[in-house]
C-alpha cells in the first residue's frame, strides 16, 4: 500500500473569476479586523506594571497593612497533600502531576501545489503523504484520504492532570483551582515512583512507561508510550494576589481582568517575566496585525489578477506589483494605528497631545488675527 496519494484538479477561469469576488470580502473582512487586532495589542494591560505596584507582603505572618490590596508573597510554594497518578505513580509531594499519553499513529500531510494555466485555468496538484510518529492526540484514519492501510485504532489511556486540594505560600492559603502555577517539569521514573503492581505489561525506563507489540526503539501502530511531569513542592516562589485576610486570592484589575499567578524565584525575577512576556505577546501581535491588513489588501485585487492570468505571466506579475505597494501602505497604516492606540491607551500621553492640538489651533487663531 503506498504512503502517498496524489490529487489533481482544474478549475476553471470563469469559476476562479467567482471565487476571486468571495476573496474581496474575506480581504475586506481581514483589513478592518486588522485595525481592531492592533489596537487591542497596544491596550493590553501591563502586568509587569502592575506586579511592581503590588504591596510585599511579609512570608512569615499575615500582613494587616496589606489587606484587600493586590500583594506578592514570596516563599516555599508547598502542600501537604500527597498527589499521584493512581494508575501508574506512587503518591509524592507535588502540587501538580501531569500524565501525557502519546499513541504511535499514523498522520496525514497534505502540500498543494498551484498552476496558472494559459487561457486562465488553474491545476491545483495536492498531495498526501501518511508517516508515523507519536501523537497525544492521534488523528482520526477514517478522514483521512486514504485510509486503507493507514487506520489507527482508539488510543487505551488518555492525557491526565491531578492537583493537590491545598497549597500556601508562606503563611498564606491559596485557590489551586483558578491559580495559574509555574510550568511543570520532567519526573525521573526512577526511585521507586511507579506503582509496580499496576503496570504490569509496561517497559519502564527514566522517561516513559512504555505498552506494545514493538519498543520505544521501534515501536508500532497502536503502542503507548506514557511521560509524567510535576511541579515539586517547597519550591521558593512569588505569587500575586488579592490578600484577604490569611489567603491570596484572584485580583481582578478594572474589575474583569485576573491576576493570579505563581513565579518561581524572587518578585524580581517574577517582574523580569511578565515584562518579557509584555513585549513577545506586543510584537506578535503587531505582526499579526500587519500581516492580516497586508494580505486583505491583497485579497481585494484578486478579481484584477484572475482577470490577467489569461496570460499566467501577466497575473504573476500583477500580484508582485500590488504585493510591493501594498506593503508600505499596510506598513504606514499599521504604524499610526499602533500610536494613536498608544496614545489613546495612555492617558497621560492623551492629555499631552491634546493640550498640544489646543495650543496650535490657538496659536493659529492668534497668527490669523495678526
Amino acid at each position: 500500500m503506498t504512503d502517498q496519494l496524489t490529487e489533481v484538479t482544474t478549475t476553471g477561469w470563469g469559476k476562479r473569476i467567482l471565487n476571486s469576488f468571495v476573496g474581496v470580502l474575506v480581504g475586506l473582512a481581514l483589513f478592518f479586523i486588522s485595525f481592531i487586532v492592533l489596537w487591542k495589542t497596544e491596550g493590553r494591560t501591563d502586568f509587569a506594571k502592575l506586579a511592581q505596584k503590588a504591596v510585599i507582603a511579609s512570608p512569615s505572618s499575615i500582613d494587616q497593612n496589606a489587606q484587600e490590596q493586590l500583594a506578592s508573597a514570596t516563599g516555599p510554594l508547598e502542600t501537604a497533600d500527597l498527589v499521584g497518578d493512581p494508575d501508574f505513580i506512587t503518591p509524592g509531594n507535588y502540587l501538580i502531576l501531569t500524565r501525557q499519553a502519546e499513541m504511535f499513529a499514523w498522520r496525514e500531510r497534505v502540500s498543494t501545489k498551484t498552476q496558472k494555466n494559459t487561457g486562465g485555468s488553474e491545476t491545483t496538484t495536492k498531495t498526501y503523504s501518511y508517516e508515523k510518529g507519536w501523537a497525544e492526540n492521534p488523528e482520526n484514519s477514517g478522514d483521512f484520504k486514504q485510509p486503507e492501510g493507514h487506520a489507527n485504532p482508539p488510543p487505551e489511556i488518555s492525557s491526565q492532570t491531578f492537583t493537590a486540594r491545598q497549597a500556601q505560600v508562606g503563611v498564606y492559603e491559596l485557590d489551586m483551582e483558578r491559580l495559574n502555577l509555574p510550568s511543570i517539569e520532567p519526573l525521573d521514573l526512577g526511585g521507586g515512583k511507579i506503582l509496580r503492581e499496576k503496570t504490569k505489561g509496561y517497559t519502564a525506563t527514566e522517561e516513559y512507561l512504555f505498552k506494545g507489540q514493538g519498543s520505544l526503539a521501534d515501536p508500532q501502530i497502536g503502542d503507548t508510550r506514557l511521560s509524567f511531569y510535576a511541579l515539586s513542592s517547597g519550591r521558593r516562589a512569588t505569587v500575586f494576589g488579592k490578600l484577604t485576610g490569611g489567603m491570596l486570592d484572584p485580583y481582578f484589575y478594572n474589575g474583569e481582568k485576573s491576576f493570579y499567578r505563581a513565579f518561581l524565584g524572587t518578585r524580581d525575577e517574577a517582574v523580569a517575566k511578565l515584562k518579557l512576556e509584555y513585549k513577545a505577546a506586543g510584537w506578535i501581535g503587531r505582526i499579526i496585525g500587519f500581516l492580516m491588513m497586508w494580505i486583505g489588501l491583497l485579497m481585494l485585487t484578486g478579481p484584477l489578477h484572475t482577470i490577467l492570468d489569461m496570460l499566467p505571466f501577466l497575473g504573476s506579475a500583477s500580484r508582485f506589483v500590488i504585493g510591493l505597494v501594498a506593503f508600505p501602505i499596510a506598513l504606514v497604516l499599521s504604524a499610526i494605528t499602533i500610536i494613536v492606540s498608544l496614545i489613546a491607551h495612555n492617558i497621560i500621553a492623551l492629555l499631552v497631545v491634546l493640550a498640544m492640538i489646543a495650543g496650535l489651533v490657538l496659536f493659529l487663531k492668534v497668527k490669523k488675527k495678526a
